[in-house]
């Protein structure tokens, strides 16, 4: 997999500002860091609802980053437990956004410590 986050998308919607582009970032990984577990515990527990709430979310700030793989896997995670279809896949999408999470944790935190 190559990069996940689009950094020029970033900076252009925040137009150059680091430290917009910082609190941008800084909201992506205190999203990610509460959204995967709701995720996590959502499908533990069957709680769909909850599931389809805490993807739906993770995947508008996902938006902010450029990360159009990750929020085309959110919204799939999204409308799956909407339906409550398909659930015989989401551990596997679950394990596919951990990866995505992580690289996406990696390389803005490399971002922010070259800028």
């Amino acid at each position: 997999m190559g990069t996940i986050v689009n950094l020029d998308f970033i900076t252009g919607f925040s137009k150059g500002n680091m430290e917009r582009v910082r609190k941008y970032v800084q909201m992506f990984l205190e999203a990610s860091a509460e959204g995967m577990p709701a995720i996590e515990q959502s499908f533990a527990a069957q709680d769909w609802k909850r599931l389809k709430t805490a993807a739906h979310t993770l995947k508008s700030i996902s938006g902010y980053m450029g990360m159009t793989d990750t929020q085309n896997l959110l919204k799939q995670m999204e409308e799956n437990a909407a339906m409550e279809q398909d659930l015989e896949n989401m551990p596997e999408d679950i394990t596919k956004l951990q990866q995505h999470l992580r690289q996406a944790e990696e390389e803005l935190n490399n971002f922010l410590a070259q800028n």
